[in-house]
């Protein structure tokens, strides 16, 4: 099945997909491996992307109740009223309409019961940007689409809970804070070059700690990095937390050793470096914790955390400064 932009439609100013192969976005990607660029050039035009379903789908099977799908900006976008068709029917998005200049992933859930349309006879599902009966003088950008999924209650959006490194709510020393225009608020934590521990056991000093809460459930820590050379670990934990891989030695401590090298600010997930580089799954019970990340290595630094419940949130979509 293919998208269909304004290739053929003078009067649809859109276009699907990148100029070059292999088309698909392979960077801005919520789940799996590429997600769907929609390019819209709304002067005196309307722009809209449209998918044909043959043979027809039933969207009335197995009592589904919400189509939902994730849509991800740009802060150079001119804000146009987004909208879905199913069938030619129109819904418009109902959230904040600068949600598409915005660079990190939106959900958007939309009730099917909107739609007057036969739903058990669904050939058509479009969206879209601004208004075909009436085009005026607009704007023009770029929304990444993914994950298309039909549910039969209404997903509740993924809980993301973001620091800034340097509002830790506790730091010892060696542990500091640097001024950095290129950190996302201006400044990072590390530590000062010979101040780092690579002892086989986490160190007393040099501890960062930030206090949240959290409703029941299983979640994943990333951390905003730079990584120099062989420069790359923390120690990590949240104490009294269930984890998986198990975490049975060090009381709880994981070395995240192995960190995505680079130096320029980066995304990597907490993984455990003495069980197989897997990502750490933590199972938090409800109520108050605390994440603590120690120093290991010199040249390791840390910009910005984020824990979130969403376990298949792909860390190349993450923005480099927090929303």
């Amino acid at each position: 099945m293919t998208w269909i932009g304004g290739d053929i439609d003078p009067a649809n100013g859109s276009q699907v997909g990148h100029d070059n192969y292999p088309f698909a976005e392979l960077t801005t990607v919520h789940g799996g491996e590429k997600s769907m660029p929609l390019f819209y050039d709304n002067s005196f035009k309307y722009s809209e992307a449209k998918l044909v379903l043959s043979p027809a789908q039933d969207w009335t099977k197995h009592d589904v109740k919400t189509l939902s799908l994730n849509f991800y900006g740009d802060s150079d976008n001119t804000v146009e009223q987004m909208y879905l068709k199913i069938n030619d029917f129109r819904v418009t998005y109902n959230g904040d309409p600068a949600a598409v200049t915005q660079e990190s992933w939106s959900r958007w859930n939309i009730d099917l019961a909107l739609f007057d349309t036969d739903l058990a006879n669904v050939t058509t599902l479009a969206v879209g940007f601004g208004d075909e009966a009436n085009p005026k003088a607009g704007g023009s950008g770029v929304i990444y689409f993914d994950d298309f999924r039909l549910y039969r209650w209404t997903p509740e959006p993924p809980l993301e809970i973001w620091f800034e490194a340097e509002a830790a709510d506790s730091i010892t020393l060696p542990m500091k804070i640097y001024d950095s225009q290129l950190a996302s608020g201006g400044q990072y934590i590390g530590t000062d070059e010979g101040s780092g521990d690579e002892d086989i056991t986490p160190p007393v000093y040099g501890v960062a700690t930030y206090n949240f809460t959290v409703p029941e459930g299983t979640y994943k820590v990333l951390l905003h990095v730079i990584a120099i050379g062989g420069s790359d670990s923390f120690w990590v934990r949240i104490p009294g937390a269930a984890s998986d891989p198990e975490i049975s030695t060090n009381a709880g401590w994981i070395k995240f050793n192995v960190i995505d090298p680079g130096d320029t600010w980066h995304w990597d997930e907490v993984h455990h470096n003495v069980a197989e580089n897997l990502v750490v799954k933590f199972t938090l019970s409800a109520g108050d914790h605390t994440l603590e990340i120690a120093r290991r290595d010199d040249h390791t630094l840390l910009d910005c955390i984020l824990i979130t419940d969403e376990l298949d949130l792909d860390q190349k979509s993450l923005p480099h400064v927090i929303p």
